[in-house]
């Protein structure tokens, strides 16, 4: 997994390098990429890896431009070892058949090895598709333009043989409801809109896509940047299973070697109504909410008021440090996000309640890790910790995933 190193602004901070066995435990090697002064360009983005099955290199392509994004380019540098040291040359920064390219991704083709760079062209206007030459380090012919103004490019090839082109539509660091092309023939036959990839009201669960893996042969994963341009190194991803060219909208899922390719741990739903959670503070109150499990939402978190569940375990009734998923509203525009937080058994947690300006009566969900006694415990939700004026979002209920442990 490699990424954009970001801790102050947008411009050029390097690419780090992550990997794992499991897709759940991770080491970092660091930035593979380094800032240096002696690179032709001051913004680096989407940097995309893949191995060539020839030379046995990794190639990696990235969106390079100026800080006033009128560079448009490519560039392009390459390792023996995917840790590094990487080789980025004056002459891997390009345009690719003389073409201006910025939002891009690249994709290798499983049946033939054949590599593809996906790029938006013409002032944006354009989608364009162009083979890569053998060593994956250029590109020879263009196979596929869409006149369409698109970025958050990646593909996959389903079980039917067909290649599927995820999309984004372009608002900026915003994300929106994010779409899929398909052919039969990336080379040769041209692309066609099949569908949205998500409910189009929660713009795609508040993501980009960035691209798509396939960790075993029954499953297709979609990997979601999800943006917060106020501060970008607070950036995160979102994963879901791709299935019938589909997200499902999982909070928390493994790989497995199962016929569908993933399994769901063991959960309990506890839902935030007058009859589950007592409320403190003069605004705390509960409003009605068609989406949510009790038919109610605690509203006017924070700010003096708060919100506890009562008799909240984990799904063994054992203690354990465990996952939960916050499910809420935030109908703020973006990227007006939300904070808060989740107390229990003495000790507090951060949360962020992200928006992509959501609707009424559409809920999000959002990860905290809590240390769960055995049997029951009172789950406290209020405003951040280190600011109590703050209102959070408002609650529906909580999703408890049973711990590996």
């Amino acid at each position: 997994m490699r990424g954009e190193y970001k801790n102050s602004g947008n411009g050029f901070q390097g690419f780090s390098l992550y990997s794992s066995s499991d897709l759940v435990n991770w080491d970092s090697h660091g930035l593979v990429v380094p800032p240096s002064s002696s690179l032709p360009f001051q913004v680096g983005e989407r940097p995309k890896l893949i191995k060539n099955p020839t030379t046995g290199e990794y190639v990696l392509w990235f969106h390079a431009d100026s800080s006033n994004y009128s560079l448009a380019k490519v560039g392009v540098c390459y390792a023996s070892s995917v840790t590094g040291p990487y080789t980025c040359p004056q002459e891997g920064v390009f345009s690719p058949l003389g073409m201006e390219s910025r939002d891009m991704n690249v994709y290798v083709d499983p049946v033939n090895d054949q590599g593809y760079l996906l790029f938006a062209t013409n002032g944006n206007a354009d989608t364009a598709v162009a083979k890569m030459t053998s060593d994956y380090k250029n590109v020879t012919t263009l196979t596929q333009t869409i006149h369409s103004r698109l970025e958050g490019f990646g593909v996959f090839r389903d079980d039917a043989g067909l290649y599927n082109m995820v999309v984004s539509n372009q608002s900026g660091w915003q994300p929106n409801a994010n779409s899929l092309y398909t052919t039969s023939d990336l080379g040769k036959v041209n692309l066609t809109y099949s569908n949205y990839i998500a409910p189009q009201g929660v713009n795609t669960y508040n993501s980009q896509n960035t691209f798509e893996i396939q960790p075993n042969d029954n499953l297709d994963v979609y990997l979601g940047d999800r943006w917060w341009v106020t501060d970008l190194e607070q950036s995160s991803y979102v994963w879901y299973p791709i299935v019938s060219r589909s997200l499902v909208h999982l909070p928390l899922w493994r790989p497995d070697s199962s016929a569908q390719g993933y399994a769901v741990p063991a959960n309990k739903t506890f839902p935030l109504s007058p009859s589950t959670a007592t409320k403190t503070g003069s605004q705390a109150a509960f409003g009605d909410c068609a989406a949510c499990p009790s038919g109610k939402i605690a509203t006017y978190v924070g700010n003096g008021n708060t919100f506890t569940l009562n008799d909240v375990t984990t799904p063994s009734g054992n203690a354990g440090d465990v996952w939960v998923s916050v499910y809420y509203s935030n109908q703020n525009s973006y990227p007006d996000w939300r904070f808060g937080s989740v107390t229990v058994n003495g000790k507090t947690n951060n949360i962020t309640y992200p928006t992509g300006g959501n609707p009424a009566n559409t809920l999000q969900d959002t990860p905290v890790k809590l240390s769960l006694q055995a049997g029951n415990n009172a789950v406290t939700f209020g405003a951040p910790a280190n600011d109590p004026t703050q209102y959070a979002a408002d609650i529906s209920h909580i999703i408890v995933w049973q711990s590996d442990a």
